[in-house]
């Protein structure tokens, strides 16, 4: 699988087929098609073949993303996820490549404040109303090897990366205007109340959480929990560090999962 420069694009064979042949079981077996039961307005590239990658292992300084979830290095996992294709839900880049100057922090600056702007789903919530920009977003990050050396540089490891962004973005509960609180407090009893969509919900060890942090010298997350910001390697050198939002899945906590790989046979394989 292609990991390196142009990892998201044509003319890499296993990358293609894996993800057509996951859209493909979407289609007949789970029956998304097109004007029926998938209502995107104007369809969108991504539908054809997801985002399918590899890590770059070979250029990342930190171990591979299976071993962050407490998995052996030599093992081979499959990570599979929900992200969305455009607009809140989607792609974002962040900066890098040889077009124009970037440093390691202007990037991280960047992730920050793009990742900080959920905050406008406090305001936006109302219990009982289904509105998907309410929602509280899970992250993906695919930082480009360049980018994670130099992170690597500043003493950053994966997990102090994660806690640094999901403590950054937060917000101090004095900097709140009163329909975010209003949003912030319907958040909550919706949670403790139940009996509706999961995505709209947060989990039972997240409210306490949130019940804290809603009163003067709290800071209210803007991811819900650490654990929902993902962080991998890929691209080449140069490269670009990318993002992809996903919501939290409406009937189960899990929509993002690490698995391992069996029986698969390895094959051999040209362009």
């Amino acid at each position: 699988m292609n990991s390196g420069i142009g990892f998201l694009g044509h003319g890499w064979r296993a990358n293609n087929t894996i993800g057509r042949a996951v859209r493909l079981c979407l289609i007949n077996l789970g029956h998304t098609w097109p004007a029926v039961n998938d209502m995107a307005l104007d369809g969108r590239a991504m539908s054809h073949t997801l985002y399918t990658f590899a890590e770059n292992q070979e250029y990342s300084p930190w171990n591979p993303y299976h071993v962050s979830q407490g998995y052996k290095p030599e093992d081979s996992y499959v990570t599979v996820s929900t992200v969305g294709s455009y607009g809140r839900g989607g792609l974002t880049s962040y900066g890098g490549g040889a077009v124009q100057a970037w440093t390691t922090e202007s990037i991280l600056d960047n992730i920050v404040k793009e990742i900080g702007s959920d905050r406008r789903a406090f305001a936006l919530y109302k219990r009982g109303v289904t509105d998907y920009d309410s929602v509280l977003r899970k992250h993906i990050i695919v930082l480009h090897p360049e980018m994670a050396m130099g992170l690597k540089r500043l003493g950053y490891t994966r997990e102090s990366l994660r806690q640094y962004i999901y403590e950054t973005t937060s917000v101090p509960y004095e900097k709140l205007d009163q329909q975010e609180i209003r949003g912030i407090q319907e958040f909550i009893d919706a949670s403790i109340a139940g009996g509706i969509r999961l995505a709209f919900m947060l989990p039972k060890d997240r409210i306490p959480v949130f019940q804290e942090a809603l009163k003067p010298g709290g800071r209210i997350p803007v991811v819900v929990s650490p654990e929902d910001i993902v962080i991998l390697v890929a691209g080449g050198i140069p490269g670009n560090t990318l993002g992809a939002k996903f919501q939290r899945a409406l009937y189960t906590w899990s929509s993002h999962k690490t698995k391992p790989i069996r029986g698969a046979t390895l094959t051999k394989s040209g362009r």
